[in-house]
């Protein structure tokens, strides 16, 4: 089976969870859900690992936001356990794609919300 035709489980965190809900804006919300299906359909075209905080992490642009994914075989078979720190880890499949965190893109190299 390859990699696009395969099908990932989604997994959110519960920051990424909480940042969702309170964005309150029903169209960035709606951009956001439309992507991370987007993503799980072919999580390994042309999306970029993210740098410094976000090593390990996969980012992609959301209108003005980033968001911060990893799937989990690929974390496996890199050795980003140690940048993601999945609480989860070996608990889920390696067709997992685990979303950790939403940023607006003014604020990416600024470091993690808190």
């Amino acid at each position: 089976m390859s990699r696009s035709s395969q099908a990932y489980n989604i997994d959110f965190t519960e920051k990424f969870e909480k940042q969702l809900k309170k964005l309150r804006d029903k169209i960035r919300i709606k951009r956001i859900n439309e992507k991370v299906i987007e993503i799980s359909s072919a999580p390994y075209r042309n999306i970029d690992f993210g740098v410094g905080y976000w090593r390990g992490k996969r980012k992609e642009r959301v209108g003005d936001d980033r968001i911060f994914f990893a799937v989990c075989e690929q974390c496996r078979r890199e050795g980003h356990q140690s940048y993601n720190n999945c609480e989860s880890c070996h608990t889920k499949p390696n067709n997992t794609i685990r979303f950790f965190e939403i940023v607006d893109s003014h604020k990416y190299n600024e470091g993690p919300r808190r």
